[in-house]
């Protein structure tokens, strides 16, 4: 149950390969019943039979969070008792210069895992259960199990899931934990955690920190999901998660935004050497194919030769590719000292692809171009319609070529009556994506957790 992303890694080559074969997709969807996401959901969720209780236990009184979600704590949980799980790189970074009060408690995860001893006899049964199953026939007839490099796969991931469910059972005994909180099942250690909080009883709130799509979430196991608002509640129960295990509190990431504008648009004209007002788009990319994001910029530079427009480009955090070629007067890169808010903010429009961004402008009531060029199919990247979110709920003005672009830029900054419109529709997905309103996400989180509590 824990192999289930490693595994999605694992085979792409082949699936990838048969993609193009419908008798052979016919023939595993009449095998295994899959015919809709929602049908992957329940037979692959496998939910363990509850053991113990544990979370009904008036003692249990810590909250264990991911590091990511520290500011949150910091803000809310200051009479709980709080368990922090650092196990990655964001929660590190999120954790960096961050004073913990004294019932906040930190458990570093990797570390711990590094040290970690496997005991002899659980190497035992691992050799001991492979060894069978290596030998079992259907396996040197499996189109998986059979290739040359899945045993050796399969003993690395049992050691290292092995490791993390003791550790992470150890902490359960170790600390009276009454909640897991945390934004992903796809990984550990949210996949461990949602599966032990349903074998010993304890509720496991899924927080929506992204926008989701199928393989980071299913299969499920969670208790409660809290999610930024009714898109993600209609997307999630259309997956088979009953409604009333879905809450709709906002976005904690995208609440405090306001937090980080220092600088407003005459800051980044100036810092720029710009002296005349310009119309200006933040571009933000994504970790699309190379081509289709250098595609995209040769859409901005014909834009920004034919038009008094000012382009800035906000490479997406792990988008590593050098963008300076296309660097001009009208072109620029995210000038240093400026955050990706202040960026929004200062900006006339927004262009994106499918980024998160496209709300967070909207925050600001900017006016959205959804950036949609022609999109291969991809594994990871590019499956079921995803890049097309932002399409899909009009959000604002679809573009799929560079003439496009061009024409409605031209239009936008012509007509204030079109412009306006533009904003309008960015609006209504905005408040389709994400509840708004006076009380905070934090706030509603932490009356659901209290709530939880008191039961």
């Amino acid at each position: 149950l824990l192999m289930v992303r490693p595994y999605h890694v694992l085979i792409r080559e082949q699936v990838d390969q048969r993609l193009g074969n419908p008798l052979y997709l016919y023939m595993k969807q009449r095998q295994w019943n899959f015919y809709s996401m929602k049908d992957v959901q329940q037979k692959l969720q496998r939910i363990p039979q509850q053991i113990l209780s544990l979370g009904t236990d008036s003692k249990r009184t810590t909250v264990l969070i991911c590091g990511q979600f520290i500011d949150f704590a910091l803000s809310q949980l200051s009479d709980k008792q709080v368990l922090i799980l650092q196990s990655n790189p964001h929660d590190q970074k999120a954790l960096q210069g961050k004073n913990l009060p004294e019932n906040f408690h930190l458990f570093n995860l990797f570390e711990t895992l590094r040290a970690y001893p496997l005991r002899r006899e659980t190497n035992q049964w691992i050799q001991e259960n492979i060894s069978k199953f290596e030998n079992e026939p259907f396996v040197k007839k499996h189109e998986i199990f059979s290739l040359p490099n899945f045993i050796p796969w399969l003993r690395s991931q049992l050691v290292h899931g092995i490791k993390l469910v003791e550790i992470l059972t150890r902490l359960i005994y170790d600390h009276p934990i009454g909640i897991f909180l945390d934004h992903s099942e796809l990984v550990y250690p949210g996949n461990i955690l949602s599966l032990l909080g349903r074998l010993y009883g304890i509720p496991f709130i899924n927080v929506q920190n992204h926008l989701t799509n199928d393989a980071s979430i299913i299969p499920s196991r969670a208790t409660h999901y809290c999610v930024w608002g009714r898109h993600m509640t209609q997307w999630l129960n259309k997956r088979g998660i009953p409604k009333s295990n879905i809450f709709e509190i906002g976005s904690l990431r995208l609440s405090n935004n306001e937090q980080f504008i220092k600088k407003n648009k005459e800051d980044l004209l100036r810092y720029l050497g710009i002296g005349e007002n310009k119309f200006i788009i933040a571009f933000t990319t994504q970790c699309y194919f190379d081509y289709i994001n250098h595609s995209i910029m040769e859409w901005m530079k014909k834009a920004t030769e034919q038009l008094p427009i000012l382009v800035i480009v906000n490479p997406h955090p792990s988008d590593h590719l050098s963008y300076e070629r296309y660097i001009s007067e009208g072109m620029r890169l995210t000038p240093p000292g400026f955050h990706l808010q202040e960026i929004l903010y200062t900006s006339d429009l927004i262009a994106t692809i499918s980024s998160t961004t496209a709300l967070e402008g909207a925050l600001f009531k900017k006016g959205i171009v959804i950036l949609q060029p022609e999109l291969p199919y991809d594994y990871h990247l590019n499956y079921n319609g995803y890049y097309q979110i932002m399409a899909d709920g009009k959000g604002g003005i679809s573009v799929h070529n560079g003439e496009e672009l061009i024409l409605e830029l031209k239009k936008l900054m012509s007509d204030p009556r079109y412009y306006e419109e533009n904003a309008e529709k960015g609006q209504h997905i905005l408040h389709e994506m994400l509840t708004l309103g006076e009380i905070k996400p934090q706030e509603r989180l932490k009356n659901l957790l209290d709530e939880l509590f008191f039961k």
